[in-house]
């Protein structure tokens, strides 16, 4: 199991090869229930993707089936919206979830599995949660609460502690200069 988009991302399917061509299976991690695509030839894997996302299935770090998906709404975990109502959204509102929530769930799941490295804890130059929220079109407050509850938080940036360092030592630098300024001023009689 494990199906490579690309070496930095896979997906919970089998690939089988049958005397018809090749076909692609995603098992739910919550249910069991079993989900098989036949092909003539084999496609590209945004094919793949996008043939089981219409069919109601999300695929992040694991699949889910439909009902499993629509089940998590019913059971008080989170659930995307439509995307009208999220656009204007305020962060902490919360508004019924809609037929399109799904799709909008996933979308958010397959950009951050594009966009976001988990293994940094940061995303990958030029993006961030308001570049993928503007991309598919959703606030950046869902797409935040989603990555944060799927891939974790963003850690702070190694450039980031090493700008702090500098502007430390400048600040350090700037009170040594003062006290220099002011103890020549104080000899020489100047103040």
């Amino acid at each position: 199991m494990g199906f490579e988009y690309h070496a930095s991302r896979k997906f919970p399917l089998d690939a089988l090869r049958r005397a018809g061509g090749p076909v692609f299976r995603a098992v739910c991690k919550s249910c069991g229930a079993k989900r098989e695509i036949d092909f003539v030839q084999t496609p590209p894997p945004d094919v793949v993707l996008r043939k089981f996302t219409q069919a109601g299935w999300t695929l992040g770090k694991a699949a889910r089936c439909p009902a499993c998906v629509g089940g998590r709404a019913a059971a008080g975990n989170p659930q995307p919206f439509d995307r009208g109502e999220m656009k204007d959204m305020p962060e902490t509102e919360a508004p019924a979830a809609p037929a399109r929530a799904g799709k909008i769930h996933r979308q958010t799941i397959l950009a951050l599995e594009d966009y976001y490295d988990e293994q940094a804890k940061a995303f990958r130059p030029g993006r961030s949660d308001k570049s993928i929220a503007d991309e598919i079109d959703t606030s950046e407050a869902f797409v935040r609460k989603i990555r944060e509850e799927y891939f974790g938080p963003l850690a702070q940036p190694s450039q980031l502690a090493a700008i702090s360092a500098r502007i430390d030592k400048a600040a350090n630098d700037l009170t040594a200069l003062r006290a220099d300024y002011a103890a020549l001023c104080k000899k020489n009689g100047w103040v």
